[in-house]
Formats: C-alpha cells, structure tokens, sequence
C-alpha cells in the first residue's frame, strides 16, 4: 500500500511540476522535501526489520517515487505547452438581427473584442448591440422624415444610419490587446484579468 500512496503522490506532484511556471529551484526543493519523507518515512516503519530488507524497500520506493515524479512532469509539461487554448468568438449579433453591410459587422467584431479587453462580458456587449438596434429604428425613422421633406434647403447632411468614416471602434483606445498567452504556459498558470 505505501508503493501506491508514494507512487500517486510523486504522480501528483509531477504533474503540478510540469503545468507551473515557477523557478526550478523551488521545484526542486519540494521534489527533495518529498524525497526525504519517503526516506525517512521508510526507515521508521521498519526500524525492525533487516538492514537488507530496509534498504530493498527504500531502493523500491525511491525507483516507484522517481519513475511517477517523471511521468507527472512529462504529464505536467505536455499540459503547460500543449492545451487547446478556448476561443471564445464575440458576435454580438448572435440572435438577433445582424448589421446591415459587412464594413458595420466587422467594426463590431473589432469593437466587441476591445470591450472584452476593457472588462465587458459578453453579455454587456449583447446589450449594447441591443441599443444599436433601437438606434437603428430611431435612425430609419429620421432618414424617412428627410425624405418626405426633401424640399427644405435647411438640410445640411443627410442622416445615415452607419457611418464608414466613423466606425464605432475608433472610439475605444487603440492600445487595448486581448491578453495573450506567453511561450510555454498552459492555462494553469494564467491569472484571470
């Protein structure tokens, strides 16, 4: 039984090993901490037996203990640099009706992204694409009034309902990324923003 419980336990403490990113050092002291346990452990449970017999037993922990840490580093490790990054795609028209042209889609797929970045959740966007849509009735309604009274010489622009030369993403900073993930790191060892 102590072959397992120190075989799952190096297991274990392999794989977290190889998923962090934290300095070799400090791994290193608690693979020897670990060690010194299973030595130590060993050598007081069978304080009666033979010398021989100790030895056999510390000799058979000591291979199950390295052979499991190196299996859960490698484990660790293949997580770490490996993983499936999810992707979570924001098109906050899903549902609902989408912009009428491809300029006025793709600046809200950039503009959803830089609200993602600032904090928004995906939600929050949904609403405010929402309120574009109420916009966007409020706006037709307008463009069919200067239609109607296209006689009035007062008019100076007409009303358009998306406007190219001011797309709604430049109003948000530009120096704004979605976080990206650093060389050799899995998603155990991202913090959430």
């Amino acid at each position: 039984m102590i072959y397992i419980g120190y075989s799952i336990f190096a297991l274990v403490l392999g794989c977290f090993i190889g998923a962090s990113n934290t300095p070799v050092v400090a791994s290193f002291f608690a693979v020897v901490a670990a060690l010194l346990g299973t030595i130590f452990g060993v050598i007081k449970i069978e304080v009666n037996s033979p010398t021989k017999q100790k030895l056999n037993l510390l000799g058979a922990l000591i291979a199950i203990f390295s052979v499991s840490l190196l299996i859960g580093a490698i484990i660790g490790e293949k997580y770490r640099n490996y993983e499936i990054p999810l992707k979570q795609k924001i098109v906050p028209w899903e549902g609902k009706q989408a912009p009428s042209n491809t300029y006025e889609a793709l600046d809200w797929i950039i503009t959803a992204k830089k609200l993602s970045a600032l904090g928004y959740s995906t939600n929050q966007i949904s609403e405010l694409y929402d309120i574009r849509l109420i916009e966007k009735v409020r706006l037709e309604k307008v463009i069919a009034q200067e239609q109607e009274s296209r006689n009035d010489c007062y008019t100076l622009e007409n009303t358009v309902i998306y406007n190219q030369s001011n797309p709604f993403h430049t109003m948000l900073p530009d120096n704004l990324t979605t976080p990206k993930k650093a060389a050799a790191r899995g998603p155990a060892s991202e913090k959430d923003n």
